[in-house]
């Protein structure tokens, strides 16, 4: 018997060991007080009674549970058992568990090194305290539940409330801090299924869909997907693009909100994205940031600086009056006709103030940016523009209205044609030529087992030994190819012209890409333009501004945000022999530009499209500081640039 008293104290000692700690009752309590506190921690952590074993009326106190928490929208604190303190006697045992709870709160964090990204980081805010439970022993461990388990200033009065409230989202501006994307007023459009009054719920979703043009089947299965009371959206467009007809489907409705908008549609090419609500996988993976309904960035600037435009959310938990309690009742607790007796009010527990969002400020200029617009408004074609000032920061961008929605003027993936023989040139002049040098412009050349030629119409005055500033300006392909550049010259030259080097810049964009190749054939058509490289128009128009600037530059549509240029940079003297090389081709096949430009390089590039062989066509350049490229992806000549390049520069 002694033998078996002291398992019981050793297995009662080691359990302290286990937990915060554990008081001496003077008698071996029985086993299981553990276990209980470890059920309790996890009623409280998961809002689930889930069979806790309660003295008295277990349904009484699930019901009493269930309306202290109702109001906390789902949060649950993290919870661990503290000291079990052992008490009563050995024929009434009795004992106390301390539960250590801990609430945590996702805030943004401002980064505190300079060289990391500039997006706040997610932090954790906590709110922790400890409550106690009182157990008693009838046959086994039982909770004696009070409301006070939850919170210790709880009682049967009072619940307690959690209020999340969502900051006002930061704007974006122009390098002048003036607004560009703030909140305007919008419509989101959708089926009501408390509206239908015993309609046909899937038809009017079908007709709704067909209405605004969105996908028919895949609304309506979100819409039978949905609970009978929801609104199900089918999209959200500004308040002078609300169709007619939405009246007329039964269920249908337009609600009123209010939306980070640009001043118009694809405004910028459609560089600054869209917001909307945070998706189930977004919300997941957002380090507890995001809730339901709240709004992030879905594309563009919106979306790779969502962090520092999204703010922080604010966070209060309060103790407020139960719904049952009557306010004679509140008015009487408040004010205790007892002095002794201590007063219950409403008061707040934890909070932490909303925090809006930051405004981003870009390197936009409004005033290039609004002709840009109005003459893309009307452009045939599809068109897409960059357009960058001295240091490389994006002064307008944009793209006709036959492009969409997609930011090509930065992300877009096309061969530069000979266009790319500036930076072929920049290649050569690093072997040691001059722009005076010869070299050999046949009427073909050839390179791994290949035939290249140059276009067809090419002025036969300039086949044959020229300088390779004629070679430029005439835009001699046979001359490049025969200059046998390889990929690892192209690559660097490029790269000190702001192309071919993947940069975080925070927004969307595509610097170009200069691919080694061992293929002869494929490093020729490399050599102009049209090989496997690729660029956008914003990486292009950096290469000229390279040029003009003299000085290598790194596109870049953030003022906090400027990339550090990863490559040798072009020196001064290689710049001015471009410059002056680019001027020429105002003389050859850029002359119709020069009324714009003071020097450019025009190119063309072939594509397959189906069966069908189609062009692109390319001018980029500079004049004054600033410096541009144009697209026309499917095109036929040049002209459509020229009312584009009369808003940028007249």
């Amino acid at each position: 018997m002694a033998q078996k008293i002291f398992s019981r104290l050793a297995a009662a000692a080691l359990a302290c060991l286990f937990i915060a700690g554990c008081s001496k009752p003077g008698y071996t309590p029985p086993d299981g007080a553990e276990e209980i506190g470890e059920a309790l921690a996890n009623v409280l952590a998961s809002g689930q009674f889930n069979g806790l074993q309660v003295a008295g009326d277990t349904q009484a106190a699930e019901a009493d549970f269930d309306e202290v928490i109702a109001g906390m929208q789902g949060l649950r604190p993290e919870v661990k058992v503290g000291e079990i303190k052992y008490e009563g006697t050995m024929e009434n045992p009795a004992a106390q568990v301390s539960l250590n709870q801990n609430y945590t709160f996702s805030r943004n964090v401002e980064p505190q090194d300079e060289s990391a990204s500039p997006e706040p980081t997610p932090s954790i805010s906590r709110w922790a305290f400890t409550s106690k439970a009182n157990l008693v022993y009838e046959g086994g461990w039982k909770v004696s539940w009070a409301p006070s388990i939850v919170h210790p200033q709880l009682d049967e009065y009072t619940r307690l409330v959690y209020e999340r409230t969502s900051p006002k989202r930061g704007i974006i501006t122009d390098r002048n801090g003036a607004a560009i994307v703030s909140e305007q007023p919008v419509y989101k459009v959708g089926v009501d299924k408390t509206k239908l009054n015993g309609a046909d719920g899937d038809e009017s979703a079908r007709r709704l869909a067909e209405l605004v043009k969105v996908d028919v089947d895949a609304y309506v299965s979100r819409f039978q997907a949905s609970g009978p009371q929801a609104f199900v959206e089918a999209l959200t467009v500004r308040s002078e693009k609300l169709p007619e007809g939405i009246e007329e489907i039964p269920g249908a409705i337009a609600l009123g909100a209010n939306m980070p908008l640009a001043p118009s549609e694809n405004f910028a090419g459609n560089i600054f994205g869209t917001v909307g609500e945070a998706t189930a996988e977004e919300i997941k993976n957002s380090d507890g940031l995001l809730s339901a309904g709240d709004q992030v960035g879905k594309q563009g600037l919106q979306k790779s600086a969502d962090a520092r435009l999204r703010g922080d959310t604010g966070h209060k938990i309060s103790l407020k009056f139960r719904k049952s309690v009557s306010k004679q009742t509140q008015e009487e607790l408040a004010k205790p006709a007892t002095p002794s007796a201590e007063p219950i009010v409403e008061a707040d527990l934890f909070s932490l103030s909303p925090k809006g969002g930051e405004a981003v400020q870009t390197t936009l200029n409004m005033s290039i940016q609004t002709k840009l617009e109005a003459a893309l408004a009307k452009s045939p074609g599809k068109i897409a523009v960059a357009v960058l000032d001295k240091d490389g920061g994006i002064l307008a961008a944009g793209t006709s209205p036959d492009v969409g929605s997609q930011p090509l003027a930065t992300v877009g993936q096309f061969p530069p044609g000979s266009t790319m023989k500036v930076a072929s040139s920049l290649a050569l002049l690093r072997r040691g030529e001059k722009p005076t040098s010869k070299v050999d412009c046949s009427e073909k050349a050839e390179a791994g087992g290949r035939e290249f030629t140059n276009y067809p119409g090419y002025p036969k005055v300039f086949i044959g030994k020229i300088s390779l500033a004629n070679a430029l300006a005439q835009s001699c392909n046979t001359a490049f190819v025969n200059a046998k550049i390889t990929s690892k010259e192209l690559s660097s030259a490029a790269a000190s012209l702001g192309m071919g080097v993947d940069y975080d810049a925070g927004f969307d964009s595509f610097y170009g890409s200069v691919p080694a190749t061992e293929d002869p054939v494929v490093a020729a058509a490399n050599s102009f333009g049209q090989g496997h490289v690729l660029v956008s128009p914003m990486a292009l128009a950096a290469m000229s501004g390279s040029v003009n600037s003299g000085k290598s530059l790194v596109a870049h549509l953030r003022t906090d945000v400027v990339p550090t240029l990863d490559a040798s940079p072009i020196t001064e003297d290689e710049a001015a022999q471009l410059k002056e090389m680019m001027e020429g081709v105002l003389k050859g096949t850029g002359s119709s530009y020069a009324k714009w430009l003071s020097g450019a390089k025009t190119g063309t590039a072939e594509f397959e499209e189906g069966s069908e062989t189609k062009t692109h066509i390319w001018v980029t350049g500079f004049s004054g500081d600033m410096s541009v490229a144009i697209i026309d992806y499917d095109a036929k000549d040049g002209k459509n640039f020229e009312p584009i390049l009369t808003a940028i520069f007249k």
